[in-house]
């Protein structure tokens, strides 16, 4: 099953930016990426099952050098796979960390075959039950 968090991750290690989900919890390096899940919807209803997954994330980004270089490789490339942007933004410098972030709002439309599949499977099972 497609899922952005994975795709997201497969991207920034394509453009040379460690990244994890939720928090980076190893020594940070000069520059990396934390991937935050979003707010998920299905559309496209049709025969009462919805058609597709609509999923967004966040990525935030530190880097302790020019973060303008990473904001172009990182929006260049989930551009190029099809991911629509909702927000870009500069969240700042850090004087403590001496990291700039910059944030990355996205979401992606995934087919939900799989889901339509589990649920006629599951129907099945209730209607041989009752």
């Amino acid at each position: 099953m497609d899922n952005i968090i994975s795709d997201i991750a497969q991207i920034l290690d394509s453009v040379g930016m460690p990244s994890a989900m939720g928090a980076y919890l190893e020594a940070p390096p000069d520059h990396y990426a934390v991937i935050e899940p979003g707010h998920d919807s299905f559309q496209g209803f049709a025969d009462n099952l919805p058609t597709i997954d609509i999923q967004r994330a966040r990525v935030t980004v530190s880097v302790k050098s020019d973060y303008s270089d990473w904001r172009v490789r990182i929006t260049g490339a989930l551009l190029f796979q099809c991911f629509k942007f909702l927000d870009r933004a500069y969240i700042g410098y850090d004087g403590d960390t001496e990291y700039f972030a910059f944030s990355v709002d996205v979401e992606k439309s995934y087919s939900i075959s799989p889901y339509r599949a589990y649920a006629a499977e599951t129907l099945e099972q209730f209607k041989k039950g009752s």
